[in-house]
């Protein structure tokens, strides 16, 4: 008589479930190349431990940080808790800049309301965009973390 399975917590089930889809989308995207992104802690392993488990950490392509967002002791908590060993590279990007022009352009439609939710969201979004541009013209596929509000 087989022993029976032991069950999983939801939690297991939820991380099981991750890597299947990780492992589907890839292997429908016939790609094993990936890169990922460390701009705020311990939830932003996520985009790197993830894949890693589904397809192997030497599939780890590069990593980025984006200093001036994102406090250096949380970059620090990013590296120590295990991402940057594995990773081939370990970028360092300038966000301020597209920040400042995006906030400059579109600040007079925002009727002097003060800074909040959306230039945070904004910060978010020329992150996803440059981090996009570098994918695509690397041939990798994006992995990233979104917002959490």
């Amino acid at each position: 008589m087989k022993a029976p399975l032991p069950v999983k917590s939801k939690i297991e089930r939820i991380h099981d479930a991750l890597l299947m889809g990780i492992r589907d989308y890839f292997s429908k995207m016939d790609s094993q190349k990936r890169f990922s992104v460390f701009p705020a802690g311990s939830i932003s392993l996520l985009p790197w431990y993830l894949p890693a488990r589904a397809l192997g950490s030497d599939n780890v392509k590069q990593c980025f940080s984006f200093p001036g967002f994102s406090s250096e002791h949380s970059i620090q908590d990013a590296i120590e808790t295990g991402g940057e060993p594995e990773c081939q590279l370990y970028d360092k990007i300038a966000l301020t800049k597209p920040f400042l022009l995006l906030n400059n352009h579109y600040h007079p439609f925002f009727r002097d309301l003060p800074f909040g939710l959306t230039e945070e969201n904004m910060q978010a979004r020329a992150r996803a965009v440059i981090l996009m541009a570098i994918s695509n013209k690397l041939g990798y596929i994006l992995l990233n973390t979104s917002n959490k509000k």
